[in-house]
Formats: C-alpha cells, sequence, structure tokens
C-alpha cells in the first residue's frame, strides 16, 4: 500500500543524514518498489531549478579548489552539486539491484517450484469459493481456501513429508517426531513435529505469513530457491505469533497475531497452580504480578513490566468477557499505565505504585 506520506518523511530525513538504520531500510525498501519515483523526480528537478535560478539572488558561492563541486547557501538552503547527482545515481543504482535480486530470486523460486510441482504426482486445486479439507497419507488434514493448490507425492510421504502449496491454507499436522513435516511457500519452508498453524499472504501489506495455532513451528528461507545463498535461518514461532516475510528486502521477523485467542497453558499443574487460573480472569483485589501472569500463561505471550513498581499495584476485576488488548487497557487504566507491542513480547510501562 503507498504510503506518500511516510516517504516524504523519510526522505527528508534521509538528505540530513537523520535516519536511522530501520528507518534506511523502509526508504530503500519503498524507493526499490517504484511507486515513488514521480516524488523523488519532483523533489530533485525542483531543487536543481531553485538552485540555478536564485544563483544571483542574495546567494553566497562558495568554490573549494579541491573540490569540483560547488555549494550554494542561501538563507534557508544548503545545496550540493555532487550530492544531488551522486544520490540520483545511487537511487538508479539501488533499483537496478533490486530489480536484479528479485529477477534472480524469481528465477531461482520458480525453477525449485516447477521442478517440485512436476516431480509431484498429487495435485488438489481448490477452484470453489468456498475452503474444503484435505486428508494426507499420515493423518494430516489441510484446509484448503479458495483459489488454493496443494501438490505432494503420495508413494513417498511416509519417508519424507513435503508439500508443496499456492494461495492459503490451515495444516493440522500428525503427531511425527522422526519424520517432520515441511511446506514449501515461495521463498520459505514451514517445519513442524505436529501442529497447526495457518500460511497465507496478508492482503493489505503483501507479506508472506505464518500463524501459528498450537504447538510451534520453524520458518525459513529455503536455500534452494536463492541464487546468493545467504539465507536467513528463520524463527520458532508459537500460538498466537505468527512469523511475517517480507520478499522485496527478505527480511523474517516475529509478531504476535492480530487477535491473542486463549489457549492451554504448558507446564502448569491445574489443582496447584500457584494462583494461575486457567481460562478465569475474575480478580479481587489480586497482585498484579500474578494478574499479568495469568494472562501471559493463558495466551502464551510474554508481558513484562519496565518498572518493577508496578508489580506493587493490586487490580480487582472481571475481565473473563474480554479480549487479550481489552483485559490490558483496564488493568492499564486500574494501575495508571500504557503497553506496548514490542515483537512478540508486550510491554507494560509506567509509574507504578508506592
Amino acid at each position: 500500500m503507498k504510503d506518500t506520506k511516510k516517504f516524504n518523511y523519510l526522505l527528508a530525513k534521509y538528505l540530513n543524514d537523520t535516519v536511522s538504520f530501520k528507518e534506511k531500510a523502509d526508504f530503500l525498501e519503498m524507493i526499490a518498489s517504484g511507486d515513488y519515483d514521480n516524488i523523488v523526480e519532483t523533489q530533485f528537478d525542483s531543487d536543481i531549478y531553485e538552485l540555478n535560478g536564485n544563483l544571483t539572488k542574495n546567494l553566497n558561492i562558495f568554490s573549494d579548489k579541491n573540490d569540483n563541486s560547488s555549494i550554494v547557501v542561501s538563507k534557508n538552503k544548503k545545496y550540493n552539486y555532487r550530492f544531488w547527482f551522486s544520490f540520483a545515481a545511487s537511487l538508479v543504482c539501488i533499483i537496478s539491484l533490486a530489480t536484479f535480486y528479485q529477477l534472480s530470486n524469481n528465477k531461482s523460486s520458480k525453477t525449485f517450484l516447477a521442478a517440485f510441482k512436476k516431480n509431484n504426482l498429487e495435485k488438489i486445486v481448490n477452484s470453489t469459493n468456498q475452503s474444503f479439507s484435505v486428508s494426507l497419507p499420515d493423518g494430516s488434514d489441510v484446509t484448503l481456501q479458495p483459489n488454493s493448490s496443494l501438490y505432494y507425492t503420495k508413494d513417498q510421504f511416509s519417508n519424507k513429508r513435503e508439500v508443496c502449496m499456492e494461495g492459503e491454507a490451515i495444516f493440522n499436522i500428525a503427531k511425527d517426531s522422526l519424520n517432520p513435516f515441511y511446506v514449501y511457500y515461495q521463498g520459505i519452508v514451514t517445519k513442524v513435529l505436529g501442529t497447526s498453524f495457518n500460511i497465507g499472504i496478508d492482503k493489505s501489506s503483501g507479506n508472506i505469513e505464518v500463524k501459528v495455532l498450537t504447538g510451534r513451528v520453524w520458518v525459513y528461507e529455503n536455500e534452494k530457491m536463492f541464487s546468493d545463498k545467504n539465507t536467513n535461518n528463520g524463527i520458532i514461532v508459537t500460538p498466537n505469533q505468527k512469523a511475517v516475510y517480507k520478499d522485496v528486502n527478505r527480511i523474517l521477523e516475529a509478531k504476535l497475531i492480530d487477535n491473542p485467542v486463549l489457549i492451554i497453558p504448558e507446564n502448569v499443574n491445574r489443582d496447584k497452580s500457584e494462583n494461575i487460573k486457567l481460562h478465569n480472569f475474575n480478580f479481587e483485589n489480586s497482585n498484579i504480578a500474578a494478574v499479568l501472569k495469568s494472562i501471559e500463561l493463558n495466551y502464551g505471550i510474554n508481558i513484562k513490566a519496565t518498572n518493577e513498581n508496578i508489580y506493587n499495584c493490586e487490580f480487582s476485576g472481571n475481565l473473563n468477557n474480554e479480549d487479550l488488548y481489552n483485559k490490558l487497557k483496564i488493568i492499564c487504566i486500574a494501575t495508571r499505565s500504557s503497553y506496548e507491542i514490542n515483537g512478540t513480547t508486550i510491554l507494560i510501562n509506567g509509574e507504578g505504585c508506592e
């Protein structure tokens, strides 16, 4: 999705050399997309025109004998011919390199995927407008969404459980500790022993997302699909988390899903839960540390207070009918704090209680 406001903001910071590493990566990714070429061209033409058109109007021109460039200083701006031409050349280089790598990687990806599809005899296509379930030879189930396809070889499934897919699907994988299950999807591989997850492309961002429903999965770049071999070793993703892969700049990161759901807490004794309530969020004069720990375990999400004094607060209230983020909002109002999401961790900020 085009974000002109963000691009202009990053362009200004880039030109002033105040852009951070993360902002620079976002800026170069936006340039490589080609969606903002008109803005760069307009900015370049405008500055060069202003530079040439105002040479005789209250400007001081300084020439460095050791430098062929001229710097024109006005009351508000400083220009450098060499900088702008270098910047323009850099843009051409960036766009060219991005195009080259994208084409190169796409070629490698298509070659691998084409070979896999050709060598795997089973092909299931959902050309309907409704999802349907597919049973695999190992007992795994796949819910194939509309306009999606699945490829695998039935005879070889007992030796290596692997499938290739297009579109979107929900996988419920039968457990087999000796034979991992592999899903090849564009440039990434999802490897599991026994779990359930969803794979597809986010329509708003265009990024590939692997959302974990139960268990845990390992998501990484497929080294067979990239010519440079500098593949991402991947990340482990657990319930209420998702792996997000940006194929433009090949960034793979873990994030929380938009609407976390309750899970069965691991390694918690239901009879001796040490004040950890299983799917029960009715609290009365409860220490915030215990409240947050209960939410943390019931959702499988790491929650941290940035100030130890927050753990001195108490909370009373029934949060059973609230989703995760409403629970946090109510707790924060009661404790005069706030929360933020940092990757897969929720941070509670505030002064706390004495």
